[in-house]
């Protein structure tokens, strides 16, 4: 997020599949191109292969859920 509090996009992975080993070697290339500055906030989904993937590359990082996830959930369950 910038300055003015709008999310920066700075990357795109086309994956052929959702599993756990996809997903860390996107985040080890992520690591690779930041260079040394930890990621402080990751959003996602919720997909289970991805969270784990974030746990072990990024054990301090917070995970939120992106905003479009929480309001598909939110009509979902509180219709």
């Amino acid at each position: 997020m910038n300055n003015n509090y709008c999310n920066i996009l700075f990357g795109v992975a086309l994956i052929n599949n959702e599993k756990k080993p996809t997903y860390k070697w996107i985040f080890q290339n992520v690591v690779e191109i930041n260079g040394t500055e930890p990621l402080m906030i990751i959003i996602s989904d919720s997909d289970l292969a991805t969270n784990s993937a974030i746990e072990e590359e990024f054990p301090n990082a917070q995970k939120r859920l992106c905003s479009w996830h929480v309001m598909r959930n939110l009509k979902f369950h509180f219709r």
